[in-house]
């Protein structure tokens, strides 16, 4: 259990890393349409095919930057997706981070760990989750944005600062568009 809950807790770490600053691994997403789950090579979700540059530039009001997708190597086989604005002044990103059960390293999933008891355990680690109802299976608004469970899939949509109300409607709106294309 303690195991567990440390990987939750290097998750919600590296989430704010990379929501902080940019890293290496990074790479530019492959041009397409959103609107239909892509898979990468091991049939997993990329999740830069779950939201067009043009949907992000409309969320934002502004251009953004060609979408980096990065997979982080972790345990939870967590892959990323960055639209950046283009402007350095912007205040708003989005970010989506998907982490699904057939992601995960097989330690963990022969421990029987899921994206369940990661969602459950992120939720609870958090002292400002707060419920957010009718989207995906489950939600909450906390530190680092819109954490959604549905079905096999843990998404976290990050758009900037948590404490402005106006992120959270930016958050549930993109979730609107990419819950279902999981």
């Amino acid at each position: 259990m303690r195991t567990k809950r440390c990987l939750a807790l290097l998750t919600f770490c590296v989430l704010l890393f990379v929501a902080g600053c940019g890293g290496s691994g990074k790479t530019v997403a492959p041009q397409g349409d959103a609107g239909g789950t892509k898979e990468t090579a091991k049939g997993l979700v990329d999740p830069c095919a779950l939201l067009t540059k043009a949907e992000a530039e409309a969320a934002l009001g502004e251009q953004v930057k060609e979408p980096e997708f990065t997979d982080t190597k972790n345990p939870l086989g967590q892959k990323l997706c960055l639209y950046s604005p283009v402007s350095e002044k912007a205040k708003r990103f989005i970010q989506l981070s998907v982490v699904q059960n057939e992601g995960m390293g097989k330690s963990l999933r022969d421990q029987g760990y899921n994206v369940e008891q990661l969602y459950e355990e992120t939720k609870n680690t958090l002292t400002d989750a707060k419920p957010v109802s009718g989207i995906g299976d489950e939600a909450f608004w906390g530190t680092n944005g819109l954490h959604v469970l549905k079905g096999n899939f843990y998404l976290n949509i990050s758009v900037g600062n948590t404490s402005i109300p106006e992120n959270l409607e930016l958050a549930k709106g993109l979730a609107e568009k990419v819950v279902p294309r999981l």
